[in-house]
């Protein structure tokens, strides 16, 4: 159910002199630095894993490829890289994501709450997320999660 704001007296005489019949509130925007921030995470955990991979298999790779048991020794190493970093990907993808949507939450709610004051002229209480809304968000952050979940594997097949 939709609740009605009075605009403020000064708000409505504005619009009255314009001819608006409809007053706009401030725009919501987008909260850029948590995009920013989520995407310098994403990087360095990127980076980090590209020099893990990069370090170890320089280490094991011999000048000449002459030895039988290469092919044995890289397959081990890869497996213990595609381990220890799904495990790191892994306990990070949730913290990453909550985050990410934390913020988004605190900073619509904030825009939100000055928007509607500045339509008002005073403070409007909004209520909190409507639970079909929470249940879309919760399902695109596990969509999320299992994505970032998913790039170490991505990663290692491309190696192998």
């Amino acid at each position: 159910m939709a609740t009605k704001v009075r605009a403020s007296k000064r708000r409505r005489e504005a619009a009255r002199r314009r001819g608006q019949r409809t007053i706009k509130g401030t725009s919501l925007g987008y909260p850029k630095s948590i995009e920013v921030r989520y995407r310098r995470e994403m990087q360095a955990l990127i980076k980090a894993m590209r020099a893990d991979y990069d370090r170890h298999l320089s280490k094991s790779l011999p000048t000449e490829i002459t030895q039988d048991g290469i092919a044995a020794d890289l397959g081990r190493i890869l497996r213990a890289l595609d381990r220890k970093w799904t495990k790191i990907w892994s306990s990070r993808a949730d913290k990453i994501v909550r985050r990410m949507v934390r913020g988004i939450e605190r900073d619509s709610q904030v825009r939100l709450n000055k928007s509607l004051k500045e339509l008002a002229g005073k403070w409007v209480h909004t209520p909190k997320m409507p639970a079909g809304l929470a249940d879309k968000l919760s399902a695109a952050t596990k969509t999320n999660v299992a994505l970032i979940r998913s790039i170490p594997a991505q990663y290692h097949e491309r190696i192998e």
